[in-house]
């Protein structure tokens, strides 16, 4: 077995999962002053404490003891511990550092955690949700022990918030429309706003205490805002301004003790000026997402970040406003909320494009920064999955493919337009690759067994194979294809770039089961291939040149990348390992592992330029590794 040398390759950029979010609900998000001040919020079964100032640097938890999707994560005051809540009912306490994210407690709170909140003096927690026999606890950080109980509500709890400062209080919202308070430690309940007594008369979405706890404030899918003393509980007004939100407001929180900022289903964020003395406020600014908001544009969450004010539509971007500048937001962070599918690299390595399973496409630039495709038919609009992406080789188009049997090509050139204009296949996708010389040439692979070449907009011919593919790429003349089977061989096909027509040339046979990815070098001489069955062959001639298969992945692998002169290639795996190997000559067991690159499997990787890795996986986050 080859040596594997000390790991020259470190993370650069981790650009997180967007929040994961829910239509018709406000989701928790919170900041933290500590670890150079994060965002902290959850997206599948990971947690997210993302830096506010540069997103792209971000830390990630996950561990099998959540069992369900992560809904809520909140740093303690003091900045030592994290806390995170799952759709089972689980609250985890456990340490901030960076990397070493032991687990201090595991609490079993109720049947799905929908926000929690730490005591000022970080010792104790309210995790509060839904559940026949528990719905909410308020307990000690280190033991478990309970400090009183949270009760009195009949549905869902929606929203908690622990006062501030001393005597300690604990107000919450529940789907029973009620407004409840809680007077402790240990706590019980004093009293509760209903709309019996002129409180909400919809869902009570989002309850928060201001800085100093003199007050807090509650606000609802009935667009009301109400105002409460944070010490005794008493209802102190009804906020009833002309420019109030026209839809549900979903989330709200305090920027000082005389400004709260509120977003809304109406697709507008506004900011609010409080007077302590009268208990009233007025609209000071309406923020706008965008000149023609779509569905993905409704505003479902909000949190002040130190001076900075965000926050989150209902696509899971995060929105930086500017008090200011109200017409629209100063900066965008994007992602991805659902499973990543498609990526590819333009020829210069400036720019990387995703594809998901919620029909969204995005650009990545190489600072980590990431920007949507406008128009994208997401789920909620009835949009389908985007299996597959490339670029084209003038690097002007993106083209993609959908589970809705058709591929598009996107002008890259100007604005960041998803073309609506698909053109059909004639059969599901699964596998696209662009020409590495044809500026305007595409193949596509189908489950139907038929191998699809295109120009833009047309489908230059169909050609059937009699086996079903799963993976293809041209060489670097686009003379020829590569095509990696389900039947385990790889075939290679001649092209006319002119009329389509392909023809067989040759077949491969070494793999043992099916082909899961394929690509060439820089000149053709190589052709890589990797299997089910953990191998990897590099072929020369049509013949095998590695003859082990490299099996030093321990699960499938999933994709593979040369470097821009052949010298190195990476691949990766559902190990969560990316290894780049850099004997391609004697065909050594030389290799580097990054390990545990991305948690649950890595789906894509690629060499972006000699001395930077790009890679994306079913944490749904797109990393940036650079050679040290």
């Amino acid at each position: 077995m080859g040596a594997e040398p000390k790991l020259d390759w470190a993370q650069e950029y981790c650009l997180g999962s967007l929040p994961e979010t829910s239509r018709g609900y406000g989701m928790p998000i919170y900041y933290s002053p500590h670890l150079g001040g994060v965002l902290t919020y959850g997206s599948g079964n990971l947690a997210f404490i993302r830096n506010v100032k540069n997103p792209a640097i971000c830390d990630t938890f996950t561990t099998n003891e959540h069992k369900g999707r992560i809904t809520v994560v909140a740093v303690a005051p003091n900045g030592e511990w994290i806390a995170s809540g799952d759709d089972k009912g689980i609250v985890l306490v456990w340490g901030s550092r960076p990397g070493q994210h032991v687990i201090k407690n595991k609490v079993e709170v109720n049947k799905r955690v929908w926000d929690l909140t730490w005591s000022p003096d970080s010792a104790r927690i309210v995790a509060v949700g839904d559940g026949a026999e528990s719905k909410a606890k308020v307990f000690d950080y280190a033991t478990g022990n309970n400090f009183g109980v949270i009760d009195a509500h009949s549905q869902r709890i929606l929203s908690c918030s622990f006062k501030p400062t001393r005597p300690f209080r604990i107000a919450t919202s529940s789907e029973d429309l009620c407004v409840n308070f809680y007077e402790g430690p240990p706590f019980k309940w004093a009293t509760a706003h209903t709309k019996d007594t002129a409180g909400h008369d919809r869902y009570p979405n989002c309850v928060r205490y201001n800085p100093s706890g003199n007050h807090y404030i509650s606000v609802g899918s009935d667009s009301k805002i109400f105002i409460y003393d944070g010490k005794e509980g008493k209802m102190l007004k009804k906020v009833d301004h002309k420019e109030n939100h026209k839809a549900a407001i979903t989330s709200v929180s305090w920027i000082s003790e005389t400004k709260f900022f509120t977003s809304s289903m109406d697709k507008t964020c506004k900011l609010w000026t409080f007077d302590p003395k009268t208990n009233d406020a007025a609209v000071t600014a309406t923020f706008t997402v965008s000149a023609k908001p779509g569905v993905g544009d409704m505003q479902v969450g909000t949190v002040t970040a130190g001076d900075e004010i965000i926050s989150v539509s209902l696509s899971g971007a995060l929105n930086y406003w500017d008090e200011k500048t109200p017409a629209a937001p100063k900066k965008v962070v994007q992602g991805h909320q659902k499973a990543v599918r498609g990526f590819a690299v333009d020829k210069k390595g400036d720019f990387v494009y995703t594809t998901d399973d919620d029909g969204v496409l995005c650009q990545w630039n190489m600072k980590g920064e990431a920007s949507f495709f406008s128009g994208c038919p997401k789920s909620f609009e009835n949009g389908k999955a985007l299996v597959a992406c490339g670029v084209t080789a003038d690097g002007s188009k993106v083209v993609t493919v959908g589970l809705d049997d058709k591929f598009r090509y996107h002008d890259v050139s100007k604005a960041l337009v998803f073309n609506a204009n698909g053109t059909g296949l004639g059969g599901e996708p699964t596998a696209l690759a662009c020409a590495k010389a044809d500026k305007d040439l595409a193949a596509v692979t189908l489950s139907q067994e038929k191998l699809v070449l295109i120009r833009e907009g047309k489908v230059l011919s169909t050609t059937p194979v009699g086996f079903k593919p799963l993976c293809v790429a041209f060489s670097h003349n686009d003379k020829e294809l590569a095509v990696g089977g389900a039947d385990s061989k790889v075939r290679l096909y001649s092209v006319s770039t002119a009329d389509g027509k392909v023809a067989l040339t040759k077949t491969l046979e070494g793999h043992v089961n099916k082909v899961l990815a394929i690509t060439y070098n820089h000149d053709s001489s190589l052709v890589a291939s990797c299997d089910s069955n953990r191998n990897i062959i590099l072929w020369k001639d049509g013949k095998q040149q590695n003859n082990t298969g490299w099996p030093f992945h321990n699960s499938n692998p999933s994709d593979l990348s040369f470097n821009s002169n052949g010298s190195m290639i990476a691949t990766c795996a559902q190990d969560q390992d990316i290894i780049i190997w850099s004997d391609l000559k004697t065909f050594e067991h030389t290799y580097q592992r990054i390990v545990l690159s991305h948690p649950f499997g890595v789906g894509h990787v690629v060499f972006a330029s000699d001395d930077r890795i790009i890679s994306c996986g079913e944490d749904r986050c797109v990393r940036y590794w650079k050679k040290k």
